[in-house]
């Protein structure tokens, strides 16, 4: 029944105009990408050109079953740019489930570039990228409570005297940031925090210079392209960039804030609620300004926007023991998978190891969701 399956690929002109998706019946509304993706995925900095593939459509007797999205991207290992395609919204219509199509849209993902990887998979598709033999690594992610309200809510309801729990629950939590905000001050050593709108243009050569591990493309331009472009209209979604500047405005670094609204019922048991996240950063003096310290500012700036939770995110070697010192509590860390050609750079063993690769929550499509 597989042999049925037809799968038609989507291209950056074709995407332009959205002619191609007349040809098919789509009762599901499965094909067509949002209005704001379209333009994200049309503007990113990194496209090659027109004639690059950045959809695939599955159909079944002329009838759309399943699609996956393709984002142009690049690692740089040393000097050498690798060209890359990362995968997003892979998904299949319930009526098309067993027929193979998810198999197939990956199995085609893989033959666009020599490097494909994903950052952020559904516990649904994590097996299948397991049997196709995808490399996996976890980024270690450690979260804290900010704020009482979500544990009131799953545990009091809005039964008498639950405004009066979160009070006293807000008081407590209130010790471990003051803790932190001590620690960020002790640490800052001159360094002040600033909101900007982009990224200046002054940063670019330290982004874009080489590194002794495998790392995803940064530049201000594609930095900026974050910023600007969503692939969804949900007000309540926001995103900040911190200048971390010394006292006479030179910039040292960033950092990139993401605060979203978990409702009831999506993927945690908790509801009605804004998470606060660290997406992105960079340090031009790590010894002075290191993950730990950004970590912590990040936490401040996202409980000035509301958040209720925070998570903070530790790759390669990074100690999370301050952090733990502080109320963060081990959460399930976010998976980076990949797969590289045999016999190319990325194929060898010395990246089978997540030491080898320099990874951040905003890699990928995972930044959007």
């Amino acid at each position: 029944m597989t042999d049925t399956v037809i799968l038609q690929p989507v291209s950056a002109a074709d995407l332009r105009t959205e002619q191609i998706y007349d040809q098919w019946s789509d009762p599901e509304s499965i094909a067509r990408m949002t209005g704001s993706k379209r333009t994200a995925f049309l503007c990113n900095p990194l496209l090659p050109g027109d004639s690059e593939t950045v959809q695939i459509v599955a159909t079944h007797e002329g009838r759309v079953v399943g699609r996956m999205d393709f984002l142009s991207g690049e690692f740089l290992v040393g000097g050498t740019r690798i060209p890359t395609t990362w995968g997003s919204s892979l998904f299949v219509s319930p009526n098309a489930r067993g027929m193979g199509v998810g198999l197939k849209l990956v199995e085609a993902m893989h033959a666009l570039k020599d490097t494909v990887a994903i950052c952020g998979i559904s516990e649904m598709s994590s097996r299948m990228y397991d049997k196709l033999h995808w490399t996996r690594f976890l980024i270690p992610r450690y979260v804290c409570l900010i704020r009482s309200q979500p544990l009131v809510q799953r545990y009091w309801g809005s039964r008498p005297g639950s405004g009066l729990a979160s009070m006293l629950g807000d008081a407590a939590l209130s010790i471990p940031r003051g803790l932190a905000a001590v620690s960020v001050r002790a640490q800052q050593r001159g360094i002040r925090v600033r909101e900007a709108a982009s990224l200046p243009q002054s940063l670019d050569a330290a982004l874009r210079a080489p590194a002794p591990v495998a790392a995803p493309h940064r530049s201000v331009a594609w930095v900026n392209w974050l910023l600007e472009n969503r692939f969804d209209d949900d007000p309540r979604t926001r995103r900040k960039l911190f200048l971390l500047e010394t006292a006479d405005g030179t910039v040292r670094g960033y950092f990139i804030v993401k605060l979203r609204f978990i409702d009831e019922g999506q993927r945690y048991s908790f509801g009605h609620f804004a998470m606060g996240s660290l997406q992105d950063w960079f340090s031009a003096v790590p010894h002075e300004l290191s993950l730990t310290t950004i970590s912590l500012m990040a936490m401040r700036e996202a409980a000035s926007m509301g958040a209720a939770t925070f998570a903070a995110f530790l790759p390669g070697k990074s100690s999370p023991r301050v952090l733990r010192s502080l109320g963060f509590l081990p959460f399930p860390g976010l998976d980076f998978i990949y797969r590289a050609t045999p016999g190319t750079l990325l194929a060898g063993a010395k990246f089978n190891h997540p030491a080898a690769w320099r990874m951040r929550p905003a890699d990928g499509d995972n930044f959007f969701s």
